[in-house]
């Protein structure tokens, strides 16, 4: 089991994660990534002020090894 630890970006917001979650591979921790980050994007834009730009960085004990980013964009047409 390897710990990894998820940073949440929100514009020019960082919350850092020093607690992290155990994983058997980075694969999962991707998936995790993924889905924790489809949920902030719909959470947000359920409270009817999404943001730009989220993203989740992910790092274990030797840095960063992966980041997974969503940019929003919305435009009324009418």
């Amino acid at each position: 089991m390897q710990r990894y630890y998820f940073d949440f970006i929100e514009g020019h917001n960082r919350a850092r994660d020093d607690d992290g979650v155990e994983f058997q591979s980075l694969h999962e921790a991707h998936d995790e990534a993924m889905t924790t980050l489809a949920q902030a994007v719909k959470d947000a834009a359920m409270q009817g002020k999404p943001p730009r730009s989220l993203s989740i960085e992910v790092r274990d004990r030797t840095g960063l090894v992966l980041a997974v980013r969503a940019r929003l964009e919305s435009e009324l047409l009418r």
